[in-house]
């Protein structure tokens, strides 16, 4: 009886000396013998979380329960290929693959012939002069024609299938044209740096591809940042929001979760991931010129997650600064690091402590940096963000729009920025044209032009501007100021 694919698919929890040498003999005086002495590992790790361990390995098994050894291999290479910049090894990538290479392999045993009768396809048999009669060919086609996958899908699992492929071709042992398997097309093309100067860079194109559709234009009103349409929430509705965090509906920790994304247009990867020891930055030595503001530095140094690994520089108010303090602080913040600690021993010290902790004392986010990452199979994201959401709508019924989402508090934080902009250019204490670089600075853009969207939105739509009178009043005055943020819930 052949196994289903769930059963096929093994993940091993812990696997350990992934950069250590096996050999039938001993390199040198520290080899360490195994399995009677038949072995010897070279070059161990002994560090107890090392990069040569990985974690929830993805072991595949053949119809009959036997391993796939050759798939397994170029699964381990794969793992063991890691980017050495990085200080774990993420194994979610090599899962989505180990599935869609298991679903390849699937296909080629379960394929019938015109007669409905069992006729499973070699997979390395790739003598057929017509490519259409070809293992990945066909695959290609059922995936076209028979599953109808769509695009973004199909390109991951072909590409997952050829990759597999190009392994095997480099071993000693397999006979394998890859031309025959999937012709690649080159190709060039020029991309513009920030500055404008142009680079050229060359690619190679699958042939087991299709087309993926365009990007949708950008709906009026809203502005794509990097990959995501946002648009800044209307007056009535950051009215109603802020009426909104006033009410007991919100726990304390959730409003401080609101205001600090409003406050500093912070994605939630970076927001969540905020440790005790940032704490240190509210104090006296960084404050800001004008004591409005302290300058927190989020990165990986200190724990954050920020997009693309950027250091990033934000500017909290002081008042929120305070009320965190406070949060951080308080009888309730520390029954849940406690929580934390009787649930996960003593993972984290206590600088590393994450800020926002869940009553339950869980993390909202689990950091790229968090020892715990690699070891969870579905580590959390910041799903928190959702719930927020649907109590926001709960509370403010019809006045915040039911397509709200919680990023899109950075598109209002950049509006805001953007008015205070204004503001200061016409009492020329700032120079027109220099609010671009300011905006960009602020919101930690990686590219000129999408700061330049959010600058055509706020000067061309005029419904847009109906946010508040004055930057300062906003982020740093009494609107925010005066908001009550009890700091133990009843």
């Amino acid at each position: 009886m052949q196994l289903t694919k769930e059963k096929r698919i093994v993940i091993i929890y812990h696997f350990p000396h992934t950069d250590a040498y096996l050999s039938t003999y001993p390199i040198n005086n520290y080899s360490i013998p195994v399995t009677n002495g038949n072995y010897f590992i070279t070059g161990l790790n002994n560090s107890t979380d090392s990069d040569d361990i990985i974690y929830l390995f993805p072991f595949l098994l053949e119809a009959d329960g036997t391993p796939w050894h050759l798939a397994n291999s170029f699964l381990l290479k794969l793992a063991t290929s890691n980017n050495k910049d990085v200080s774990y090894k993420d194994t979610r990538d090599i899962r989505k693959k180990a599935s869609f290479l298991l679903d390849y392999k699937i296909f080629c045993e379960n394929t019938k012939d015109n007669n409905n009768e069992p006729a499973p396809i070699d997979l390395f048999d790739f003598k057929n002069s017509l490519k259409s009669r070809r293992p990945t060919w066909r695959y290609y086609s059922h995936l076209m024609n028979v599953e109808k996958t769509k695009p973004e899908l199909l390109n991951a699992r072909t590409g997952a299938v050829y990759q597999f492929y190009q392994f095997a071709a480099t071993l000693p042992n397999v006979d394998l044209d890859l031309q025959r398997v999937e012709t690649l097309t080159s190709f060039s093309f020029f991309k513009q740096t920030a500055s404008g100067s142009l680079y050229r860079l060359e690619g190679e194109k699958r042939s087991q591809t299709v087309k993926i559709a365009e990007p949708a234009p950008v709906n009026i009103g809203y502005v794509r940042d990097e990959g995501e349409d946002l648009r800044p929430l209307f007056q009535k509705e950051l009215d109603a929001l802020l009426d909104a965090l006033q009410t007991d509906e919100f726990a304390t920790d959730e409003k401080l979760i609101f205001y600090f994304a409003l406050c500093t247009g912070e994605r939630k990867q970076t927001l969540l991931t905020m440790r005790m020891r940032h704490l240190a930055f509210f104090e006296e030595q960084y404050l800001s010129q004008k004591k409005h503001s302290y300058k927190l530095l989020a990165n990986r140094q200190n724990g954050c997650d920020t997009k693309y690994n950027k250091p990033h520089i934000l500017h909290v108010p002081v008042w929120l600064g305070e009320k965190i303090k406070i949060w951080a602080n308080s009888k309730k913040a520390n029954e849940r690091r406690e929580k934390f600690k009787t649930k996960y021993g003593n993972v984290l010290n206590d600088d590393d402590m994450y800020l926002f902790l869940s009553p339950t004392g869980d993390c909202r986010y689990v950091s790229h940096l968090d020892p715990r990452y690699r070891k969870t199979l579905s580590p959390a994201l910041g799903q928190v963000t959702r719930n927020l959401k649907a109590k926001l709508l709960k509370i403010t019924g019809n006045k915040v729009s039911p397509d709200f989402s919680f990023h899109w508090l950075r598109a209002t934080f950049a509006l805001l920025l953007y008015k205070g902009c204004q503001k200061l250019i016409a009492d020329k204490k700032m120079l027109a044209g220099t609010e671009l670089n300011h905006i960009r600075y602020r919101l930690h853009h990686a590219h000129q032009s999408t700061t330049e969207d959010y600058l055509k939105l706020f000067s061309q739509t005029n419904e847009l501007m109906e946010a508040q009178e004055t930057f300062e009043n906003v982020l740093f005055g009494d609107v925010l100021q005066n908001q009550d943020i009890p700091y133990e819930e009843k």
